[in-house]
């Protein structure tokens, strides 16, 4: 039975945010010319049974966007904080406006300075992105604190009481949240919060590896993103400004992992799977999740996002690409 916030939010999801991108399903993969131009890989799990999660608070969302430098796949992966209420509903509205927010800015700037685009005006796109998870978050958060009792159940929270006080400290609506931006010459990731990020570019036998680390928890607990400026952690436990860009002229990997993934995987081990081209009937992801959960993983949701793409990949794949995710 869905909670009225529930109602609330597929309400707005519907209104405001559903004319760009999709939820992918559980598990699959997508290779949008063939296997050896970009495909795109992912699995989600809510956990190992017997797990205290009685929902998967992960969420994710892409999507292809038309310019006239050439299609760009957006990319958006968040969890919703444990600690906090609402975090199902907080994961799916961040990656939602999230990449809304997102789509403007980021065919202004391909379509004014072509495939060359800076990393300076990416990452201000990337920035826009999270400033507009940040304010849908907000202006949930103003709606449910005008009319608390309207919008309170006892799936979110037993007692109205706690409701009552959540609300007022702003544990509603957190979440994590990594966006990212794969245009015709490079990737550009920003992530705020305990995600897995990791790029790999190889070019001329070369391999060279990116991996945006975890911030460790603290007394202020995990970043997120929370939409109320009064209870805001402090901002040095931000990754926001964190970017990763590579340029590639070979071949390029990205794995986007929430921290049930994070907290058990190796990084290399995980970029080494995601580039090997041994068939996997049930997919790198799915595989990946399943042999982590064999190792004693799956106490927290589990959600992992891989790209695969070299340079000719979205310049010759066009609208062929935007159609293969629809």
């Amino acid at each position: 039975m869905t909670s009225p916030i529930g109602w609330l939010v597929k309400y707005l999801l519907h209104r405001h945010f559903a004319p760009f991108g999709q939820v992918p399903p559980r598990h699959g993969s997508t290779h949008l010319t063939d296997d050896r131009v970009l495909a795109v890989d992912w699995s989600t799990n809510r956990g190992a049974p017997g797990t205290e999660k009685t929902r998967n608070e992960d969420a994710a969302r892409w999507g292809f966007l038309a310019t006239k430098a050439g299609p760009v796949l957006l990319l958006a992966l968040a969890d919703g904080v444990t600690s906090s209420s609402c975090g199902f509903w907080a994961s799916r509205v961040a990656c939602a406006a999230g990449l809304r927010a997102m789509e403007e800015p980021a065919r202004r700037a391909y379509d004014e300075d072509g495939p060359g685009v800076s990393t300076h005006r990416l990452s201000t796109v990337i920035e826009a992105g999270f400033t507009g998870a940040d304010t849908a978050l907000a202006g949930i958060l103003n709606r449910l604190r005008s009319e608390p009792e309207r919008y309170w159940s006892r799936q979110e929270e037993p007692h109205l009481a706690t409701w009552r006080y959540v609300l007022a400290r702003g544990q509603v609506m957190e979440t994590t949240l990594c966006l990212a931006m794969i245009d015709p010459v490079g990737i550009i990731v920003g992530s705020v919060g305990d995600s897995l990020v990791a790029l790999r570019r190889c070019r001329s036998g070369e391999t060279c590896d990116v991996v945006i680390g975890a911030p460790d928890e603290g007394e202020h607990g995990t970043a997120a993103l929370r939409g109320d400026d009064t209870y805001r952690i402090p901002p040095e436990s931000f990754t926001r400004a964190l970017y990763a860009t590579q340029d590639y002229e070979g071949t390029a990997a990205l794995v986007l992992a929430t921290d049930g993934v994070a907290r058990h995987a190796d990084a290399s081990s995980l970029l080494d799977a995601l580039c090997d081209r041994r068939p996997r009937p049930d997919g790198w992801a799915r595989q990946s999740i399943h042999d982590l959960k064999g190792r004693g993983a799956g106490e927290d949701n589990m959600t992992m996002i891989g790209v695969t793409v070299r340079r000719a990949a979205l310049e010759e794949t066009g609208c062929e690409a935007q159609q293969a995710l629809r």
